[in-house]
């Protein structure tokens, strides 16, 4: 699996986070911290390469951010976007 990036300033151009990044086949959760924080994050793309007997899935991302909001008042939710936005790509084969 390969993790890139693109920013608010340039939506288009990607930069690569993780080359061949590789995780067990288990159920259990896989955290992955950055030394360096985004800034202006646009999009984060996941490329998955590869998968136990040619399948590969992920049941729930989180994502986290430096200066949490106060959780108190935003029922524990670190971060909000619109997801009015967001789009679904699914390729079976």
């Amino acid at each position: 699996m390969s993790i890139s990036y693109s920013t608010q300033a340039s939506p288009n151009t990607f930069t690569t986070l993780f080359s061949r990044l590789t995780w067990s086949a288990d159920n259990l959760d896989k955290v992955l911290t950055l030394s360096t924080p985004i800034l202006n994050p646009y999009a984060v793309k996941f490329s998955v390469s590869n998968g136990v007997n040619g399948v590969s899935s992920c049941g729930e991302m989180s994502f986290f951010t430096l200066n949490p909001l106060n959780n108190s008042a935003n029922n524990g939710i670190d971060y909000t976007i619109n997801t009015s936005s967001l789009s679904v790509y699914s390729l079976l084969i």
